[in-house]
């Protein structure tokens, strides 16, 4: 059969199978986690196999990139008081981000899913006065398979989702800008590359274990000569090459979260777990580090409605 989606709900780039069941919210990094409007029609195929395709909200997204002066975000060409001109906060951006994808389900072990991305990202400088749009794409593959199974209560699951391609930085945690727009107007999209992988344990009804890594790597983009780009030698907050301070954006992401969840009574649990964070940026920090990490504890209780 067919069914249709429409209005705000996770992206269908999320594949939520996928996402692990960890203590801290936002999860590790490297997974797609969206939530925004949208209209996705879902096709069944197959009792195991279905098509999704997706309409969804579009936003070029910038930060940590440094821009052409008088650069403006989805805007089309003429003067700028309007939606997407300088002086406004709105973004008229020329079309919605595409997403596609495919997905395979068994009862017993698990489900995987093929995924695409289309993105039309919009710019304008004063340079020319016109508007370019640029084109960039992304793909990859997720899920969560099942590898083992004793009684009702025993169960080992094998998750992982990645992601590869250009303008993916909002749509992964927004670590890095989804392009970059060149000197002459010219939007060009940022090289990313992102995933998580690891296991869930049930060892009992009420005790559950997990350990995911993530990774998010992402190619820099730039005009040095310039000043212009993404993954700039080190710069301070106004973008002053060689100036040091903020440098210039993330070059890498990884974390690794490993816990459990206790299962007190039906409608409480409890959780801890251990956070390991990596960052490592272009260029170098005011201290003249350009990587460092953190190692946390979180603790959660969760009541269930």
């Amino acid at each position: 059969g067919t069914t249709v989606l429409a209005g705000q709900y996770w992206s269908a780039l999320m594949t939520l199978p996928a996402l692990f069941d960890v203590v801290d919210f936002n999860g590790p990094t490297g997974g797609v986690f969206v939530r925004q409007a949208q209209l996705r029609v879902t096709q069944k195929l197959t009792p195991a196999w279905s098509a999704v395709f997706s309409i969804e909200n579009p936003e070029f997204f910038t930060a940590s990139a440094v821009l052409p002066a008088g650069a403006s975000l989805g805007a089309a060409a003429g003067a700028g008081g309007g939606a997407g001109g300088a002086t406004s906060s709105t973004k008229a951006d020329i079309a919605p981000d595409l997403v596609g994808k495919v997905a395979w389900t068994h009862p017993r072990c698990g489900t995987v899913e093929a995924r695409g991305l289309l993105r039309f990202l919009r710019a304008k400088t004063p340079v020319s006065g016109d508007s370019d749009v640029g084109v960039t794409g992304a793909g990859g593959l997720a899920g969560r398979l099942n590898l083992w199974k004793q009684g009702e209560d025993r169960e080992l699951f094998a998750l992982f989702e990645s992601i590869a391609g250009t303008g993916i930085g909002r749509y992964t945690f927004a670590l890095a800008p989804d392009a970059i727009i060149q000197g002459d107007g010219e939007v060009e999209g940022v090289l990313g590359v992102a995933g998580t992988a690891g296991f869930e344990f049930k060892a009992t009804k009420q005790l559950k274990f997990h350990s995911v890594f993530g990774w998010e790597f992402f190619q820099s983009n730039k005009d040095t000569a310039a000043g212009i780009g993404f993954g700039l030698p080190t710069r301070d907050a106004a973008g002053t090459i060689g100036s040091p301070g903020t440098g210039g954006g993330n070059q890498r992401s990884l974390s690794v979260h490993a816990g459990a969840w206790y299962r007190l009574f039906d409608r409480y649990r409890v959780g801890m777990e251990y956070i390991w964070m990596d960052r490592r940026i272009f260029g170098a920090a005011a201290s003249g580090d350009n990587q460092g990490d953190n190692h946390s504890l979180q603790a959660a209780v969760q009541f269930f409605f």
